[in-house]
Formats: C-alpha cells, sequence, structure tokens
C-alpha cells in the first residue's frame, strides 16, 4: 500500500498536479506512521514533537539567532496554518531551479535537514542537491563534513559542510 502512494505521488507530480501529488504524499507518510508509529521527523522515536512550536520560537525568538541569520530583530517567528493553505500546490515542486538561480548571484544558502528526519532528511536532499547546475557544485560535494556538536553538552547535533554560498 505504501508503494502505490508512493509512486501515485510521483506520477502526479511529474504530470504537474503538485496539490494531489501532495495529498497522496501525505496518505503515504500517515500510513507509515501509523504503521510503524515512528515519529516522521525523528526515526528514533515514537513520541511526538508536541514541544516543537515553542522551542522554535525560544530559538528564533533570540537576538543571537536573528544576529546569526540576518534577519531584523523587530521580526518575530510563529506557524501558521494560512501559510500551509498558500504553500499546498509548491510542496510538491521543485524549486532547485530558484536555488542553482540565488547559488549564482552570490546569495547565501542553507539548506538543513534532520538527519533522523523520515519526511523531508537526507537521503532525498542529497539526491536533489548533486544535480544543481551551480558551479560550485563539485566543490560543495567534496567539502569536508565536520561534526556540529551541541552547545550545551557536546553531543553530536549532526553535520555541516561549506562550500562558498552554500552551506549544509
Amino acid at each position: 500500500e505504501a508503494q502505490q502512494y508512493a509512486e501515485a505521488s510521483h506520477d502526479l507530480a511529474v504530470s504537474g498536479d503538485f496539490l494531489h501529488a501532495k495529498e497522496k504524499r501525505m496518505q503515504l507518510e500517515d500510513f507509515v506512521t501509523n504503521a510503524s508509529k515512528i515519529n516522521p521527523y525523528d526515526v528514533r522515536t515514537t513520541e511526538t514533537y508536541e514541544w516543537m512550536d515553542l522551542r522554535l520560537q525560544q530559538f528564533f525568538g533570540q537576538n543571537s539567532t536573528k544576529d546569526m541569520l540576518h534577519i531584523p530583530r523587530h521580526l518575530s517567528f510563529g506557524t501558521s496554518s494560512r501559510v500551509a493553505e498558500c504553500l499546498a500546490e509548491d510542496v510538491m515542486r521543485s524549486q532547485k531551479s530558484h536555488v542553482d538561480k540565488i547559488l549564482r548571484f552570490g546569495v547565501r544558502v542553507l539548506l538543513y535537514q534532520g538527519q533522523f528526519d523520515w519526511k523531508d532528511g537526507v537521503v532525498s536532499n542529497e539526491a536533489w542537491v548533486r544535480t544543481l547546475e551551480w558551479p560550485g557544485i563539485q566543490g560543495f560535494l567534496s567539502a569536508e563534513r565536520v561534526v556540529w556538536r551541541r552547545s550545551t553538552d557536546g553531543q553530536i547535533a549532526g553535520y555541516w559542510r561549506h562550500w562558498q554560498n552554500l552551506e549544509q
């Protein structure tokens, strides 16, 4: 059943029916999550991320975070179902050509994926990143990945690499 949802979502996206492709993807995610009880954002756990919005608000609300990301301090972070509604047809639409363009213009780009994220994780993102037509892609793919550690306890938080204006 999961394979059928995945194939249907793929075929709908390829045909340009992005809204229905997203619906099939959501059915796939629901099927896998219900069958396995995994957290789609962290496959190591079955616990939900009910705390996620509050934690994100706290993190992005800090002036140090805003400064690091070059976000004006007067702006605030929040979530909204309206945003999801407005972007519904874009979830399954490739944005690779836009990433290529902004990289060529020298804009700094940060690609973030959770290393244990089943839903939007490393594997799917690595696949499209490798196909970027940006002149710096070979340097980026050859760049050393370094361990990223949490400042609070030194535990591994993930991995990071950087080349010119692309970070992941």
